[in-house]
């Protein structure tokens, strides 16, 4: 069977996808699916002139106690990345939960960001 999009290689990679209902039989070959796999690991602008999201501060400066929101405005993420990253230490807050700088200065470093503590 070749390849639905070159119609020349021999289609390896077989997948339905659900469009409006639907359901589409697609056959790839391993160079026509390779930058498929890469443009659908790569987040959607909700537009065209949508701008390119914040890049996260090198470093900042951490006043004692900080929410888990004002922290993840500061860092650029969703409160919900903030709640991610602390998971894996075993410390579990909501959203409006206040952190000590040695907490936040673990989502810091997880997401790249050297936290400087404020006098």
């Amino acid at each position: 069977m070749l390849c639905d999009l070159c119609q020349e290689s021999p289609a390896t990679i077989f997948f339905t996808v659900e469009l409006l209902g639907e359901k589409i039989d697609q056959s790839l070959c391993q160079t026509c699916a390779t930058p498929l796999s890469e443009r659908l690991t790569q987040p959607i602008p909700a537009n065209e002139n949508e701008m390119a999201p914040p890049k996260r501060p090198a470093e900042i400066i951490l006043s004692e106690p900080i929410q888990v929101s004002q922290l993840a405005e500061v860092l650029h993420l969703t409160t919900y990345q903030v709640v991610g990253a602390l998971i894996p230490h075993q410390i579990f807050t909501k959203c409006d939960t206040s952190l000590d700088f040695n907490t936040a200065s673990l989502v810091c470093t997880h997401f790249g960001t050297t936290p400087q503590k404020a006098n």
